[in-house]
């Protein structure tokens, strides 16, 4: 349920509005999509990876505690995930 939140994330902020340098609104859908696609997409997209679904089906699930190069990417995304949820909060 959470990775389909955050996926659902990603598609809600290519139709969402932002504020720009100087304080408008913007709210034209081409140029909020390239803005998000150049800013927050890759992030936002790799913290909607279900990391714990992939171990699990490559058989490497134990591997999250471990110190290979799985529990360093398990670990970048899951930094990945938390920052996008502070900056739900903000």
């Amino acid at each position: 349920i959470i990775d389909f939140t955050f996926l659902l994330d990603v598609v809600k902020n290519f139709h969402t509005g932002f504020i720009n340098a100087h304080g408008f609104i913007i709210m034209d859908k081409p140029r909020i999509q390239k803005t998000y696609f150049r800013t927050w997409f890759f992030p936002d997209l790799l913290s909607s990876i279900p990391v714990d679904a992939l171990f699990r089906w490559t058989g490497t699930e134990g591997l999250s505690e471990g110190q290979g190069n799985e529990a360093q990417l398990f670990k970048a995304i899951r930094t990945i995930r938390m920052a996008k949820i502070f900056r739900l909060f903000r």
